[in-house]
């Protein structure tokens, strides 16, 4: 028991006789216990207040039955419930007795000192283990509370990262449809000063005047159908992509509200559709970056059945990775705005699909690599790490793989999935 952390046991020895106590208070100091003596039930309960025993030693013949009241007092009090009481006699007290107080074991005081000190220090064995099962299983409590924890957060930042791309697109989608609604007050306010100077011209009889202006007005009325068509399209497109991004953030909390662990939800889709989404909402983004966004060798695939918006939004991740390389490698020089290009490629067998992501940005080196699925890693000065982490994630699930390769910094990166079908 030579340890920096060890703590005596606490034994309360309760006994009317004065020579017994100091005999066995003697007996259990020199054996490396804390001991309290009490003469009765009355004096024991009163120590317990700030003295909580391991072991409760009580003199079963205590004047008026004061040995078996004490016994149920200290087992009915919180702070002593779970003390183990220990009945002492120098009288033959049966097991049966004993055990209905609630008694752990029955000693004699006839019994020899040796004898005596091995049933304590069994008991104290007793006690440590299940002070050290105790520990144990706070410990073990502790660390999945702390796992937990970190579940929560990560799924919070996942949903946050995920729910924020989107909304991104959204923003610059919301942005264009603005800069069109005030196209359309222009020509609103063209028409307005058209017809007002009509009005005067007429009030004032300028017969040219009103000739030119009728002739203006009417030029502009046959160019009317094709200046909203200019501004109408487009705008349907940016609503179309708008509607697109509200549909996405749905379900990537309907899928989070499913639970982070619960199990993959698979469903029967079109590979195409996916990928024209895919454009769709990654298009505003990357049209203001000046990104080249390409899709090769995309056959008209058969409908396959995977966790469809889990993996949008694992290439929605991969894109806007991507990207960011793509920007940092501009910044630092090593690539002409206007440069940037990634790639997808998909292939497909009866059993497995692949994806691939290529692009022509910062890349990484060779120490970085095994880092790259980390939480919160990243090679970029202002990415926050989890695109990639969360792409992991997604692909362990679905019992996939994910690989991520690169030349060497400045040499561009590609990720391939491969996911069973």
């Amino acid at each position: 028991m030579a340890n920096e952390h060890y703590t005596p046991l606490n034994i309360l020895f309760v006994d009317d006789s004065a020579a017994v106590r100091a005999v066995y208070e003697q007996l259990l100091k020199k054996a490396g216990y804390c001991v309290a003596l009490a003469a009765g039930p009355e004096q024991a309960l009163e120590l317990t207040r700030s003295f909580i025993p391991d072991i409760s030693i009580i003199d079963y013949y205590m004047p008026n039955g004061g040995g078996v009241e004490l016994t149920r007092r200290l087992l009915q009090q919180t702070n002593t419930q779970n003390t183990l009481l220990v009945i002492h006699t120098d009288q033959r007290v049966s097991a049966a007795d004993a055990l209905s107080l609630g008694a752990m074991d029955v000693m004699y005081k006839r019994d020899s000192v040796d004898l005596f000190l091995l049933r304590i220090a069994s008991m104290e064995r007793y006690i440590r283990t299940q002070q050290a099962n105790r520990e144990q299983a706070t410990l073990q409590a502790q660390n999945e509370y702390a796992a937990f924890q970190q579940g929560v957060a990560e799924m919070s930042a996942n949903i946050l990262h995920n729910v924020g791309n989107t909304i991104q697109g959204m923003r610059s989608s919301l942005e264009e449809v603005l800069l069109h609604f005030e196209d359309l007050k222009k020509i609103q306010s063209l028409y307005a000063e058209l017809i007002d100077s009509l009005a005067m011209e007429r009030a004032s009889g300028g017969e040219q005047r009103l000739e030119q202006l009728e002739q203006t007005l009417t030029d502009a009325g046959y160019r009317l159908p094709e200046a909203l068509d200019n501004l109408l399209v487009p705008t349907g497109h940016c609503f179309q992509k708008l509607g697109k991004g509200i549909d996405h953030v749905t379900e990537v909390i309907r899928v989070q509200q499913r639970g982070v662990h619960s199990d993959v939800q698979r469903d029967t889709f079109s590979l195409r559709q996916l990928v024209d989404d895919l454009f769709i909402l990654s298009e505003s983004e990357l049209s203001q970056r000046e990104i080249n966004f390409k899709q090769w060798n995309i056959p008209a695939f058969p409908e396959v059945k995977l966790p469809r918006n889990q993996l949008l939004q694992a290439l929605i991740n991969l894109v806007k990775n991507a990207a960011e390389s793509i920007d940092a490698r501009i910044e630092a020089g090593e690539l002409e705005p206007g440069k940037g290009e990634i790639l997808l490629k998909m292939d497909s067998s009866a059993k497995m699909l692949s994806i691939e992501v290529s692009d022509n940005g910062a890349g990484f080196t060779k120490a970085e690599h095994p880092h790259l699925l980390e939480f919160g890693f990243t090679t970029k000065v202002s990415g926050n790490g989890f695109g990639l982490h969360a792409v992991g994630n997604f692909v362990g699930l679905c019992n996939g793989k994910m690989e991520i390769q690169s030349p060497g910094p400045w040499l561009g990166a590609i990720v391939v999935l491969s996911l069973p079908i």
